[in-house]
Parts: C-alpha cells; structure tokens; sequence
C-alpha cells in the first residue's frame, strides 16, 4: 500500500471517530459538555491529519504546533457546519483553501476527500457466479483485502486459497486443527490464523506456496476469533481459555492480555477509530475496552443470545460474527436464539444491533420462517443494509436485512448448509463457506442477459 493509501486509511479512521465525538454533543444538546465534546472532535480530527502529514514528510517537527492551530482555526470558523454530519466534501473544500500541506495531501490522493462510491446492488438477483469444491467441509472464510484471493479454513486442517475469480487452489498446512480464526493486514501482505490447537500462525499470503513464517502458543485451548485493527498495527485473539490478547503485527510479541471474560470468548472487534475493541463470551457479556490502558470500560449484554440448558446443564450462546459498522455507529453480533435443545444446537439464526453510543440493551432480529439455524458469519454494506449466513438442520440461507427492522426484506435459499460468510472489498460479492466442500461466490448484482438463441 502507497504512503497516500495508507494516509487516506488512516484519516478515514479519525475521522470516524471525530465524527463519533459529535454525534455525543448533539445527542448533549446545548451546554459546557456539548461543546466541550464537539471541541474534542475538532482537535482530534487536526490534530490526527497533521500527525499523518508529518509521517509522509509534508511537516517537520517543529511546524506540527503551527498546521495543528491553522487547520483548528480553519474548522472553528466553520461553527455549527461541524458535527456528526461532517462531510468528505468539507474537508476537501478546505484542503483546497489551503497552500500548505493539506493541499499537497489533495493533490497526491484526491480520493481522500471524497466519498467512496458505493456500487450498485440488487440483493434479491442474488446468484452463485463461482463454485470450487475442495476435499473436507468448510468453516470459515476471508477475501484479501484487495479481492485476490478468498482463504478458507477445511476439517482436514489444512488451509485453502482460492485466487479470484480463476479458482486456482492451493493449500496451507501448518495447523493441527480446524481454523475459525482469518484475517488479514490491511495491505494485504499477511495472513494471521487461529485455531482450536491454540496456535496462532502468520502467513506470507501472496507467496506462490505460502509456508507459516511465525507460529506462536496463543491460547490454551481454542482461539475462536482473530481480529487486525484499522491501522494494520494490533492483532486480537480470544478463546477458550476467557482471555483477549493483544499482539504486534510487526513482530508477533505480545502486547497485553485483557481479562474479564468468565467464560469462553467466542469473538472480538475493532472499532473502526482504532482506540477501542469489543469481545463477547458464551453467556452474550459484551466487554467494552480501551486498548491503550487495556482498561474495561463497560459491559453490554447480548442476553439474546445466550441459553443455558438445564436438562444437558450446557451453556449455548456466543456471537459467531461481530463487527462495527464503518462509522462506528452501530455493533453487530450474530448467533443463536430461542434454544430448546444445546446439546443439538437447536434454535433460530439470530442478529442483535447495539448502538454504541447509547449502550442499549440492543435490538433482535430474526427471520421471518424461525427454521433451526444459528447466524455464522455477517456483513455490513455500505448500501445500508447487513447480509448474514445462517446454517443448521433448517438448510442455509444468505439474509438481508435493514438495520431499523426486525426481519430480512430477503433471503436466499442456498444449495447446502453455510458455516461461514464475508463480503468482497468491492463490495459485489459474497464468499461462503460451504459444509458440502464447497466455497461459493454469490453476486449481489442481476445476471447478464443471456444471449438471443440463433433460430
């Protein structure tokens, strides 16, 4: 990634956040806290911007105090035309008020001032455009995040690579275990890897055969989430043993372990700012933390979706997919609810949306048909929708849903069971893990017309 990408990443990111500073001083109203609060957001926001100008060598040292004061009295002078609904477009209007070096950031990646267009998309012309069948059935899936490849984790321990959209396959064996845990560093160069042996394994994804270049005793017991902050710098792990652990992507050292969890922590996510994480465990106890203190902040309760069973005296519960929406606005887990049998895994797909914000108590949704399922994997499209994958003896079936309703306003039925789903970085497609041995590639977008028969 160029030194321009990687500014437009990170701005993208503290903008986010400074945005998600003004949204709690219009959500104040009037008074010292509000404005105190929406200040916060300005000077985070000039602040972060001339940080980064520094890191791409636009400000010395010691001209950071005059770009910081500059660009803050630009965006005071702005008054109210600052707050949640900040846009792209205002930010780009000053860069091009100003001769110094937020020009010069203009100039080099003009895209960081705009908004990114998002793609047209039909999800009801849903239809597999891929399929690629491997050896074992398949748990968990991951697009690079430049859309070259989709990893999947396979029964048979051994890691799968699929190039998109040839399908030529390769295999990563280094595991001794099934593998939940995938994801990838934002430029695309690592892949990291958990699995139920406990390890985590770093992968030098685009070599032609990739071998495992750091493996590292993570977890005792089942790592069962793996997660990469915004920025590419932090890895989470979280597992079997009730630990988060945060570790350097640079080196593979171990940062910190965050411990509050009483049981099982089944999945953990980045705020899109990059200054917090969550992780849920087996009884749906969301833990808010800081990660630069490593301080738990707060706790949430996704009591939705969890279940003890008296009659196995078994716990049923977890989040099997968790992420943030891209403004950090809203948390989204993803399992099972209503369960009358733990031991079969009995009871309905299930998604539960938390304003992060408000720290509600969150809002359920499941599908209209309540068939046997749990949610095994999600997605937030910037369309403003979320898909998920459900799988379990009711069959598998991708849903779409609206984030203000309680229902999919669609759902496709799919050939087999999924276990496991994500959505490409353009956005166009989704991955899905298939228990048949398959990978499937679903577009969201209608089908060609096929060409007139010759008569």
């Amino acid at each position: 990634m160029s030194k321009a990408l990687k500014l437009a990443s990170m701005v993208n990111q503290q903008l986010a956040f400074a945005k998600s500073l003004w949204q709690q001083a219009e959500s104040l109203g009037a008074g010292f806290n509000a404005h105190a609060c929406k200040q916060a957001g300005i000077m985070q926001l000039c602040t972060g911007l001339c940080l980064y100008a520094k890191e791409i060598g636009l400000v010395e040292d010691e001209a950071l105090p005059v770009s910081v004061n500059a660009i803050l009295a630009k965006l005071l002078a702005m008054g109210d035309g600052v707050g949640a609904d900040f846009r792209y477009e205002q930010l780009r209007d000053l860069a091009r008020d100003d001769s110094s070096w937020l020009a010069h950031i203009a100039a080099i990646e003009p895209s960081l001032f705009e908004p990114k267009p998002v793609p047209a998309v039909d999800p009801p012309k849903t239809h597999v455009v891929h399929q690629w069948k491997t050896t074992a059935p398949l748990i968990s899936c991951r697009w690079h995040p430049q859309g070259k490849y989709v990893v999947a984790g396979v029964q048979d321990r051994a890691l799968r690579r699929w190039e998109f959209p040839t399908g030529t396959e390769t295999q990563l064996a280094g595991h001794d275990s099934w593998v939940r845990g995938l994801d990838f560093h934002p430029e695309g160069h690592t892949l990291y890897t958990g699995g139920y042996d406990g390890k985590l394994l770093f992968w030098p994804i685009l070599d032609d055969k990739p071998a495992a270049s750091r493996t590292i005793a993570a977890h005792a017991g089942w790592i069962r989430a793996v997660r990469v902050s915004p920025d590419g710098q932090t890895l989470a792990t979280c597992g079997n043993d009730n630990l988060v652990k945060l570790w350097a992507t640079a080196d593979g050292s171990l940062i910190r372990v965050l411990e509050g969890h009483q049981q099982q922590v089944y999945h953990a996510a980045f705020h899109p700012a990059g200054q917090h994480l969550a992780s849920i465990d087996i009884h749906g106890i969301i833990k808010h933390w800081e990660l630069s203190s490593g301080k738990e902040l707060r706790e949430l309760k996704a009591t939705d979706l969890h279940k003890f069973d008296p009659t196995f005296q078994a716990d049923i519960g977890g989040a099997r997919g968790m992420e943030f929406t891209p403004d950090g606005k809203w948390l989204i887990c993803g399992g099972i609810t209503n369960v009358t049998n733990a031991f079969a895994g009995i009871g309905n797909p299930a998604v539960v949306l938390f304003d992060w914000e408000k720290a509600d108590k969150g809002s359920l949704k499941t599908p209209k048909a309540k068939y046997n399922g749990s949610t095994w994997g999600l997605s937030y499209h910037p369309a403003d929708f979320l898909v998920t994958v459900a799988g379990g003896g009711g069959g598998g079936f991708l849903l779409f849903y609206k984030l203000d309703a309680k229902e999919e306003f669609f759902q496709l039925k799919l050939p087999n069971t999924g276990r496991d789903m994500h959505l490409s970085p353009d956005l166009l497609h989704v991955a899905v893990a298939h228990h048949d041995s398959h990978l499937r590639i679903y577009s969201l977008q209608a089908p060609p017309p096929k060409a007139a028969t010759k008569k």
